[in-house]
Protein backbone atom coordinates (compact mmCIF):
# COMPACT_ATOMS: atom_id res chain seq x y z
CA UNK A 1 0.00 0.00 0.00
CA UNK A 2 1.52 3.34 -1.03
CA UNK A 3 1.55 6.35 1.26
CA UNK A 4 -0.81 9.15 0.31
CA UNK A 5 0.19 12.50 1.86
CA UNK A 6 -2.64 14.59 3.25
CA UNK A 7 -3.05 17.93 1.52
CA UNK A 8 -4.56 20.80 3.47
CA UNK A 9 -6.95 22.79 1.28
CA UNK A 10 -7.90 25.79 3.40
CA UNK A 11 -5.97 28.60 4.97
CA UNK A 12 -6.73 31.64 7.04
CA UNK A 13 -6.47 34.89 5.12
CA UNK A 14 -3.51 37.00 6.13
CA UNK A 15 -3.09 40.66 5.54
CA UNK A 16 -0.37 43.10 6.49
CA UNK A 17 -0.97 46.84 6.40
CA UNK A 18 1.38 49.77 6.83
CA UNK A 19 0.54 52.55 9.26
CA UNK A 20 1.73 55.83 7.77
CA UNK A 21 -0.15 58.85 6.43
CA UNK A 22 0.89 61.93 4.52
CA UNK A 23 -2.24 64.07 4.28
CA UNK A 24 -1.89 65.62 7.76
CA UNK A 25 -5.25 64.23 8.87
CA UNK A 26 -3.59 62.40 11.76
CA UNK A 27 -0.95 59.85 12.61
CA UNK A 28 -1.13 56.12 13.13
CA UNK A 29 -0.47 54.97 16.66
CA UNK A 30 1.88 52.15 15.59
CA UNK A 31 4.63 51.62 13.06
CA UNK A 32 5.07 48.98 10.37
CA UNK A 33 4.58 45.42 11.73
CA UNK A 34 4.08 46.68 15.30
CA UNK A 35 0.65 45.09 15.69
CA UNK A 36 1.49 43.81 19.19
CA UNK A 37 2.51 47.19 20.62
CA UNK A 38 -1.02 47.69 21.95
CA UNK A 39 -1.50 44.33 23.65
CA UNK A 40 -5.08 45.13 24.65
CA UNK A 41 -6.18 45.58 21.05
CA UNK A 42 -4.06 42.61 19.98
CA UNK A 43 -5.77 40.28 22.47
CA UNK A 44 -9.20 41.72 21.71
CA UNK A 45 -8.73 41.12 18.00
CA UNK A 46 -7.45 37.62 18.61
CA UNK A 47 -10.12 36.39 21.02
CA UNK A 48 -13.19 38.65 20.63
CA UNK A 49 -12.91 40.24 17.17
CA UNK A 50 -16.59 41.21 17.20
CA UNK A 51 -15.91 43.58 20.11
CA UNK A 52 -12.91 45.07 18.31
CA UNK A 53 -15.04 45.61 15.21
CA UNK A 54 -17.57 47.54 17.31
CA UNK A 55 -14.78 49.69 18.75
CA UNK A 56 -13.37 50.40 15.29
CA UNK A 57 -16.83 51.42 14.08
CA UNK A 58 -17.18 53.86 16.99
CA UNK A 59 -13.72 55.30 16.35
CA UNK A 60 -14.73 55.74 12.73
CA UNK A 61 -17.76 57.76 13.82
CA UNK A 62 -20.37 55.09 13.15
CA UNK A 63 -22.80 53.15 15.31
CA UNK A 64 -21.07 50.38 17.27
CA UNK A 65 -23.58 47.86 15.87
CA UNK A 66 -22.68 48.66 12.27
CA UNK A 67 -20.25 45.69 11.89
CA UNK A 68 -23.12 43.25 12.41
CA UNK A 69 -24.72 44.31 9.13
CA UNK A 70 -23.62 42.34 6.03
CA UNK A 71 -20.87 44.00 4.02
CA UNK A 72 -20.27 46.90 6.37
CA UNK A 73 -16.78 45.84 7.51
CA UNK A 74 -15.58 45.87 3.92
CA UNK A 75 -17.20 49.27 3.40
CA UNK A 76 -15.45 50.66 6.51
CA UNK A 77 -12.10 49.29 5.37
CA UNK A 78 -12.54 50.92 1.97
CA UNK A 79 -13.58 54.20 3.56
CA UNK A 80 -10.58 54.21 5.90
CA UNK A 81 -8.17 53.59 3.04
CA UNK A 82 -9.57 56.57 1.20
CA UNK A 83 -9.81 58.79 4.29
CA UNK A 84 -6.25 58.20 5.45
CA UNK A 85 -4.71 58.11 1.98
CA UNK A 86 -3.07 54.71 2.47
CA UNK A 87 0.26 54.70 0.65
CA UNK A 88 0.88 50.97 0.39
CA UNK A 89 -1.54 48.06 0.26
CA UNK A 90 -0.18 44.55 0.78
CA UNK A 91 -2.04 41.83 -1.10
CA UNK A 92 -1.62 38.17 -0.15
CA UNK A 93 -4.40 36.04 -1.65
CA UNK A 94 -4.82 33.00 -3.86
CA UNK A 95 -3.79 29.88 -1.98
CA UNK A 96 -7.39 29.27 -0.87
CA UNK A 97 -8.56 29.08 -4.48
CA UNK A 98 -7.59 25.43 -4.79
CA UNK A 99 -10.56 24.81 -7.12
CA UNK A 100 -9.33 27.32 -9.70
CA UNK A 101 -6.52 27.04 -12.19
CA UNK A 102 -3.29 29.00 -11.81
CA UNK A 103 -4.38 31.22 -14.68
CA UNK A 104 -7.69 31.98 -13.00
CA UNK A 105 -6.04 32.79 -9.67
CA UNK A 106 -3.52 35.10 -11.34
CA UNK A 107 -6.31 36.80 -13.28
CA UNK A 108 -8.25 37.32 -10.04
CA UNK A 109 -5.23 38.88 -8.32
CA UNK A 110 -4.77 41.18 -11.31
CA UNK A 111 -8.43 42.20 -11.11
CA UNK A 112 -8.00 43.11 -7.42
CA UNK A 113 -4.95 45.24 -8.20
CA UNK A 114 -6.81 47.10 -10.96
CA UNK A 115 -9.80 47.67 -8.67
CA UNK A 116 -7.50 49.09 -5.97
CA UNK A 117 -5.93 51.39 -8.53
CA UNK A 118 -9.34 52.65 -9.66
CA UNK A 119 -10.23 53.53 -6.05
CA UNK A 120 -6.81 54.78 -4.92
CA UNK A 121 -4.68 55.63 -7.96
CA UNK A 122 -1.75 56.94 -5.88
CA UNK A 123 -1.43 53.83 -3.70
CA UNK A 124 1.23 51.20 -4.35
CA UNK A 125 0.29 47.52 -4.17
CA UNK A 126 2.79 44.95 -2.92
CA UNK A 127 1.77 41.45 -4.04
CA UNK A 128 3.20 38.67 -1.89
CA UNK A 129 4.07 35.40 -3.57
CA UNK A 130 2.14 32.28 -2.62
CA UNK A 131 4.04 29.86 -0.39
CA UNK A 132 4.56 26.17 -1.09
CA UNK A 133 2.20 23.91 0.83
CA UNK A 134 1.81 20.27 1.87
CA UNK A 135 4.35 18.07 3.63
CA UNK A 136 5.44 16.40 0.39
CA UNK A 137 5.43 17.52 -3.26
CA UNK A 138 1.88 17.90 -4.60
CA UNK A 139 -0.14 19.55 -7.35
CA UNK A 140 -1.05 22.59 -5.23
CA UNK A 141 2.61 23.45 -4.78
CA UNK A 142 3.08 23.37 -8.52
CA UNK A 143 0.01 25.55 -9.03
CA UNK A 144 1.12 28.16 -6.47
CA UNK A 145 4.52 28.38 -8.12
CA UNK A 146 2.81 28.86 -11.47
CA UNK A 147 0.62 31.65 -10.02
CA UNK A 148 3.74 33.45 -8.81
CA UNK A 149 5.29 33.16 -12.26
CA UNK A 150 2.17 34.48 -13.98
CA UNK A 151 1.89 37.46 -11.61
CA UNK A 152 5.51 38.46 -12.20
CA UNK A 153 4.97 38.24 -15.95
CA UNK A 154 1.85 40.40 -15.66
CA UNK A 155 3.44 43.14 -13.52
CA UNK A 156 3.93 45.58 -16.42
CA UNK A 157 0.15 45.61 -16.91
CA UNK A 158 -0.68 45.99 -13.21
CA UNK A 159 -0.62 49.70 -12.26
CA UNK A 160 1.42 50.57 -9.19
CA UNK A 161 2.10 46.93 -8.35
CA UNK A 162 5.27 45.12 -7.34
CA UNK A 163 5.95 41.52 -6.33
CA UNK A 164 7.80 40.04 -3.37
CA UNK A 165 8.72 36.37 -3.04
CA UNK A 166 8.49 35.68 0.70
CA UNK A 167 9.52 32.04 0.55
CA UNK A 168 12.91 31.77 2.30
CA UNK A 169 13.25 28.16 1.20
CA UNK A 170 10.64 26.25 3.16
CA UNK A 171 10.98 23.23 0.90
CA UNK A 172 13.92 21.14 2.12
CA UNK A 173 16.37 19.23 -0.06
CA UNK A 174 14.26 16.07 0.19
CA UNK A 175 11.16 17.91 -1.04
CA UNK A 176 9.42 18.09 2.34
CA UNK A 177 8.36 21.06 4.46
CA UNK A 178 9.23 21.06 8.17
CA UNK A 179 6.49 21.29 10.78
CA UNK A 180 8.76 23.78 12.55
CA UNK A 181 7.96 26.23 9.74
CA UNK A 182 4.36 25.18 9.01
CA UNK A 183 2.76 23.24 11.83
CA UNK A 184 0.18 21.63 9.53
CA UNK A 185 2.24 22.13 6.36
CA UNK A 186 0.07 25.11 5.41
CA UNK A 187 -0.21 27.59 8.30
CA UNK A 188 3.00 29.21 9.47
CA UNK A 189 4.39 28.73 12.96
CA UNK A 190 5.66 31.68 14.99
CA UNK A 191 9.15 31.01 13.63
CA UNK A 192 7.77 30.74 10.11
CA UNK A 193 5.99 34.07 10.38
CA UNK A 194 9.12 35.72 11.76
CA UNK A 195 11.06 34.49 8.74
CA UNK A 196 8.40 35.63 6.27
CA UNK A 197 7.72 39.01 7.87
CA UNK A 198 11.34 40.18 7.87
CA UNK A 199 11.62 40.69 4.08
CA UNK A 200 8.12 42.23 4.05
CA UNK A 201 9.17 44.71 6.73
CA UNK A 202 12.35 45.57 4.84
CA UNK A 203 10.48 46.09 1.55
CA UNK A 204 7.78 48.24 3.15
CA UNK A 205 10.35 50.52 4.76
CA UNK A 206 12.14 50.87 1.43
CA UNK A 207 8.89 51.68 -0.36
CA UNK A 208 7.95 54.26 2.25
CA UNK A 209 11.34 55.93 1.96
CA UNK A 210 10.93 56.00 -1.81
CA UNK A 211 7.55 57.69 -1.40
CA UNK A 212 9.24 60.56 0.46
CA UNK A 213 11.57 61.35 -2.43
Amino acid sequence: MSFQPEVITSQQQVSITNYTVTNNQGSWSTNVCDCCDDMGICLCGGFVPCILACRVAEDYGECCLLPYLPGTLLAMRTGMREKYNIQIIVLWVGTNNHGDSAEQVAEGIGAIVRLIHSKQPTAKVLILGLLPRGRSPNALRVKNARVNQLIQEALPSLPGASFLDVDPGFVLSDGTISHHDMYDYLHLTRAGYATVCQPIHTRLLAMLEQQKI
